[in-house]
């Protein structure tokens, strides 16, 4: 049996969905402590899914400080090498730790050396130095199950159901949403020391 102390227990946001278009939705992490997701709950349309559960697969830092409304970040590394993706490019997922504390998701448009150009303009500035996670593709090892067409799916246990396999770090979903939408509705997730 897995004993966890949990630190904090904060809810997993709905994520509404579009048919056609794939979705990722991020847990917020806290400093030093794993996330553990004991509750997750999907309602599928008529098209069957997958939801993709993805742990970073390195982490790097920002070479240089980023306004608000920019895409374009400098990095001190290339995340991607020694990882199962090989070397960061168009289509890769990151989430970067924004000046206000919060972490934002966006898909690289564009490699030049190490200056990244990503799709979406971030939501507020970017620090020097500040934490950018990488974490490939849906299909770069990252655990994957199918979410049944027409119903309800959740995932649930009091020992964990998903966990991120590093301290402090953001744990990110990802939805194909191939035809018809799935929608998540929610669910809850630990914040713990274990």
């Amino acid at each position: 049996m897995f004993n966890m102390f949990g630190s904090k227990i904060r809810p997993i946001k709905t994520k509404t969905a579009i048919a056609n278009t794939a979705f990722l939705q991020h847990i917020e992490p806290m400093s030093v402590y794993r996330q553990v997701v004991t509750r997750l709950t999907l309602t599928n349309s008529t098209t069957a899914q997958t939801l993709s559960i993805m742990n970073a697969l390195a982490r790097t830092t920002t070479s240089a400080a980023a306004l608000t409304a920019q895409k374009v970040l400098d990095l001190t590394a290339d995340p991607g090498v020694g990882t199962v993706a090989g070397v960061i490019a168009s289509g890769d997922f990151c989430i970067v730790k924004l000046s206000t504390g919060k972490h934002q998701v966006n898909e690289v448009d564009s490699v030049s050396t190490l200056e990244i150009t990503f799709v979406d303009d971030f939501d507020a500035a970017v620090d020097k130095g500040a934490a950018v996670y990488f974490y490939g593709t849906e299909g770069d090892g990252h655990e994957q199950v199918p979410i049944a067409a027409s119903g309800e799916t959740t995932f649930e246990s009091s020992e964990g159901w998903f966990v991120a396999e590093n301290a402090g770090y953001p744990l990110l979903f990802h939805v194909n949403n191939a035809t018809a939408a799935c929608i998540l509705q929610g669910g809850v997730v630990i914040h713990t020391n274990a």
